[in-house]
């Protein structure tokens, strides 16, 4: 009897024992279930070591769903996580309102930058039911997801700009642009300015996450649409591979989940208010086969839904399609109705969705359906499909006669040939979509050099020139057409001998709207002298390579529209007899050109852009000197203060003359009785393509002096130091008659041709006159700084006033506090006291005096007590824990006794 009890509680006591040990060693082994609902995390470590700041953020649960999150945060950061895991390809749809705190209008203020605000999709790791914010951190590294950042910087409150960056933790700064100057086009670029818009004004933004195909590749995309009064519905849209996404292929399948960041981290207490509502999702875990669907109007497809997972077919699920007026899809047969792209969704009752995408083609047409070219001539054939955007294959009936590379057609030599381009995924049977070309190449003939009124015009050998080419008009001459493979030239002037400067407009038109290499590549604007008469020079004496008078060269390079307008400029001289070449330095915001550097660029941006360009050369002396400055009206040369307006939008903050300058006897080969012509020359000195030719050379005359400036507008100096101030004349090369330089008061400074000597406490005017035109500087000479008070000693909450004198009076000093947190101090020097500690506040009179008065600060009311509250907040679930480990071991001891007294009896 004994022996059938024992045997029948055994099972029961190993049950309870099993039981016991699963309670308690549970939250060890299995992740928590998903709550779906928002969980917020506050005051958590900005970075390793650092001290987290004041968190009172707090969530409030609003209609259908919705949480706001308000609160205030200082030196720390919020995260909101919505407790739902979701599969890769998951569609989730959201809106998320954000009140920025940015009501301080000063320049100075912490509030204006740094508001900052995250959105992710990622990967985290439950622990304990808890999530672990270090997981939803813009700055976060590891792991697969992606986050989306939108911050705000010092220019907000102009432009109510942020920048828009997205991240993946595998490659930083995908996409990273400024809402107000983002470079993009059309209505991409009106989506950044309203994104911007919209996050600092308090405007809802709706935020649709997925995952699409994009040329046969997977990738992520994030649609954000701001409902901005003034243009609603103003969509961004953003997408990137999905291997750059997914770091680790063997983790994909964990979950992913949606968290939002908010973080104040330049110690001044902010506001936190947003919004986000609930989140719809449509989750992925059915494949449709075929995914890729290429179909003509009327044609049918049929569709297999399985189990992402099993490869198992599916049967009950329902199928939609995203446009029915492209295709329509029923009892899982597609059919094409008209040319377009759209997605067919599968979705199965417990949520499970899979897409399938379809292109429905009809037509495709070519800008020309018959040319002729000249042997060695290049064209582009363009192809236009419906829809628009589907890859063509290009194909040449006969290779030997014309070849095609991506619609780039190549005459070779003289005969016929077909040129064919084909959809992509449409090149047979009943798909087949394709049109042609019908090419007659000929025998290359050169066109004639010739001689009409005041001008002669030439070609070089091998160019081919099409199109209107030279004519004279009403201002000088000009050229409209083609060209490829070298150059024409215009002499515009002969019998020049230099004793004055000679001047021209330049207007080299740019078609930016062709972004073809041959059109951005060796384009060239070219200024030449040879001596003698013009009627006995053909171009390759105005060419690079000859070997008399003066040849550049104003070359674009193949970055040039991309990085701000660069160029080279190759040159030669008559005696050097070889090419030299430079390159027009780059303009960015961390290192900002200045002088001739800024002038270069500004020219460069000028050329490629089509201004019109003022020319100058003249000589002085031993030097030969060429001037190139960018003008905006006929018969205007500005004086540097304008702004210039390019194609991208942007401007360049300053235009003014480039110079270059060369030794007149490397020229004139010594010979100064020698007469010169003047020749502007245009070109595309590759053989890759045809570059379009808009040039006008107008308005030859002297030049004239349009202003002079000095490098400095006011200077403070010491009694006794000497400083130069430099003038700049516009054009720079401007040789004056008369140049004087004053001062308004000697007994304070003095100058003499240019330099200055500080005499005495005061202040002078110094004035440079140029041919009566002239420039000022004020000039203030320092005596000394004088501070009554080196130290003191202040409760936190006191303040008081730093009394410091400047020689002259009229000069204020600037004051600096070394540490803020311990002790502040205004433009007045008014230092008010923070904090416990020691801190020095420094005087300055520019960086020529500088005095220090030391600040200690003593507590207000003693020491404080520490609040241990946080200490105990893990306190319970420790407790919880252990208590969960007592009764299992309670419940194993007990089972042991009973075990063992049974034996006994």
């Amino acid at each position: 009897m004994r022996s059938k009890l024992r045997n029948a509680l055994l099972p029961i006591l190993a049950l309870l024992l099993a039981v016991s040990l699963v309670l308690a060693f549970a939250p060890m082994f299995a992740r928590a279930e998903d709550t779906d609902t928002f969980v917020l995390l506050k005051d958590t470590t900005m970075s390793e070591g650092e001290a987290v700041g004041s968190n009172t953020a707090a969530i409030e649960n609003g209609e259908n769903g919705a949480v706001t999150v308000t609160g205030k945060q200082k030196d720390s950061r919020t995260v909101l996580v919505y407790d739902h895991g979701y599969t890769m390809g998951s569609k989730l749809n959201f809106t998320v309102r954000n009140n920025p705190d940015i009501t301080a209008t000063g320049t100075s203020d912490a509030l204006r930058p740094n508001v900052y605000f995250s959105m992710f999709f990622a990967q985290a790791e439950k622990k304990d039911g808890n999530f672990d914010a270090a997981d939803f951190k813009h700055s976060r590294t590891k792991g697969n997801g992606v986050s989306v950042y939108m911050f705000t910087n010092e220019d907000l409150y102009a432009g109510n700009r942020v920048i828009f960056n997205i991240s993946t933790f595998g490659k930083r700064d995908i996409v990273n642009v400024d809402s107000l100057y983002s470079g993009l086009s059309g209505s991409q670029n009106d989506g950044m300015i309203d994104l911007g818009q919209s996050f600092t004004r308090d405007i809802p933004l709706g935020i649709e996450m997925g995952t699409e195909k994009v040329g046969g590749v997977e990738h992520f995309y994030i649609v954000i649409t701001s409902n901005r009064p003034e243009r609603p519905d103003s969509t961004f849209k953003t997408s990137i591979p999905m291997d750059q996404l997914v770091k680790d292929e063997d983790s994909q399948a964990n979950p992913y989940y949606v968290g939002f960041e908010y973080a104040n981290v330049n110690g001044t207490e902010r506001n936190v208010n947003s919004t986000v509502s609930a989140i719809a999702a449509e989750e992925s875990g059915l494949s449709v086969t075929p995914e890729s669907i290429f179909l003509k109007p009327g044609q049918t497809q049929p569709l297999q839904i399985k189990d992402l997972n099993s490869d198992e077919a599916v049967t009950e699920v329902t199928l939609t399609s995203d446009n029915p007026e492209v295709a329509t899809v029923e009892n899982g047969l597609v059919t094409a109705v008209k040319a377009g792209t759209c997605k067919i969704t599968a979705s199965a009752a417990d949520g499970r969705s899979g897409e399938a995408y379809v292109t429905v083609a009809n037509n495709i047409t070519l800008n020309m359906n018959k040319t002729d070219l000249q042997v060695g001539e290049f064209t582009t054939l363009t192809a236009t499909t419906n829809p628009s955007g589907l890859s063509v294959k290009w194909t040449s009936s006969d290779d030997e006669v014309v070849t095609v590379d991506g619609g780039t057609l190549q005459a070779l030599k003289a005969g016929t040939a077909t040129v064919t381009a084909t959809i992509v995924n449409f090149e047979s049977g009943e798909l087949e979509l394709k049109t042609t070309c019908e090419i007659t190449v000929s025998a290359y003939e050169k066109p004639e050099d010739k001689t009409e009124g005041d001008y002669r015009y030439l070609y070089s050998d091998a160019v081919i020139a099409r199109g209107n080419g030279f004519a004279q008009t009403d201002k000088g001459v000009a050229y409209n057409g083609s060209i490829q493979n070298g150059n024409v030239y215009a002499v515009i002037g002969e019998g020049i001998s230099f004793d004055n400067p000679v001047t021209f407009d330049v207007i080299n038109k740019f078609d930016a709207n062709n972004t073809t290499y041959a059109n951005q590549f060796n384009r060239f604007l070219g200024i030449s002298l040879v001596a003698g008469n013009k009627e006995e020079r053909t171009a390759s004496d105005f060419a690079l390579g000859a070997e008399s008078g003066l040849q550049i060269n104003l070359t674009s390079n193949a970055e040039w529209w991309a990085w701000g307008g660069k160029f080279m400029l190759p040159y030669q001289t008559g005696v050097a007899g070889d090419v030299k070449s430079g390159q027009t330095p780059e303009n960015s915001a961390d290192k900002p050109l200045s002088g001739t550097d800024k002038f270069g660029n500004a020219f460069a941006r000028a050329f490629c852009d089509g201004t019109r360009i003022q020319v100058k050369l003249w000589k002085s002396g031993e030097d030969f000197f060429v001037a190139f400055t960018p003008v905006f009206t006929e018969g205007e040369v500005p004086d540097g203060s304008e702004n210039m307006s390019y194609p991208s939008g942007s401007a360049f903050d300053y235009v003014g003359p480039y110079t270059m300058k060369f030794n007149w006897a490397d020229i004139s080969k010594g010979d100064n009785e020698v007469t010169w012509c003047v020749a502007v020359g245009a070109g595309n000195t590759i053989q890759a393509g045809s570059a379009k030719v808009d040039l006008s050379v107008e308005n030859v005359n002297i030049g004239v002096l349009y202003g002079v400036t000095l490098n400095r507008v006011s200077h403070q100096m010491k009694a006794g130091d000497t400083f130069t101030l430099t003038g700049t004349l516009n054009p720079n090369s401007y040789i004056p008659n008369s140049a004087v330089w004053s001062s308004s008061n000697e007994a304070i400074v003095t100058v003499e041709n240019g330099k200055l000597t500080a005499k005495k406490s005061g202040t002078a005017t110094v004035t440079y006159t140029v041919d009566g035109m002239n420039a000022t500087c004020e000039i203030t000479v320092i005596g000394g700084l004088t501070v009554t008070e080196k130290t003191k000693t202040l409760k936190a909450g006191e303040s008081f006033r730093i009394a410091a004198t400047v020689d002259p009076a009229s000069v204020k000093a600037t004051f600096a506090s070394g540490d803020n947190r311990i002790a502040t101090v205004d433009e007045n020097g008014n230092v008010t006291a923070v904090k416990e500690g020691t801190v020095k506040i420094y005087v300055r009179v520019g960086s020529l005096f500088s005095e220090e008065v030391t600040v200690t600060v003593t507590a207000e009311n003693g020491n404080g007590g520490n609040n241990n509250e946080g200490d105990r907040s893990g306190c319970g679930s420790q407790i919880g824990y252990g208590a969960s480990v007592l009764a299992g071991a309670a419940m194993i001891a007990g089972a042991a006794f009973l075990i063992k007294k049974r034996k006994r009896g």
